[in-house]
């Protein structure tokens, strides 16, 4: 999976773009140190929950001190389950200027979140990528209603080839 994340993150710095995501304690740190390395200021939006408050690392605090990142903490809920949901609602609310959704490999909560972008955001294409396995395997690419998603990107969704993968991606939500 981590190999997928980080294709997905460079082609879209590569591109001058913005990642949002809910905080994830293996994930955060991969995606604000490739902010770093690719210089991106202000490019990474991750929505935490005080849940998992304690768990955010120094060497994470330190990419946001830095400017690679901005941690958006969001309310604990009555429990884990409300505590999350409250998360990806505030997230998916708050962007308004997304231009698509990725999904990579995840757990239940991945169907969750690919239902409320549905949900709140109908117009963006959602995009799982299937090859890391995980919930996200589960779901069906949509391209939105901006734009219908072209077949053979649909084919690329599930390929482990995912330098070229992050690509057509990028080059796909890049002309929505």
């Amino acid at each position: 999976m981590a190999d997928a994340v980080t294709a997905l993150v460079a082609a879209v710095f590569a591109a001058n773009g913005r990642i949002v995501f809910g905080g994830h304690p293996t994930i955060t740190p991969l995606v604000l140190r490739m902010a770093a390395d690719h210089a991106a200021q202000q490019a990474v939006s991750v929505y935490q929950s005080e849940e998992f408050r304690d768990l955010i690392t120094e060497p994470t605090r330190e990419l946001e001190r830095l400017g690679f990142g901005t941690i958006v903490s969001t309310p604990r809920g009555r429990d884990l389950s409300e505590s999350l949901a409250l998360m990806r609602h505030m997230m998916v609310e708050r962007n308004t200027d997304m231009v698509g959704a990725l999904f990579v490999g995840g757990m239940e909560g991945i169907a969750d979140e690919y239902a409320l972008v549905g949900e709140l955001r109908p117009t963006l294409a959602r995009l799982p990528l299937t090859a890391p396995g995980g919930a996200a395997a589960r779901l069906d690419p949509i391209g939105g209603t901006r734009r219908p998603l072209p077949p053979e990107l649909a084919d690329w969704l599930r390929s482990p080839r995912y330098p070229l993968t992050a690509a057509r991606i990028v080059r796909f939500l890049s002309e929505t």
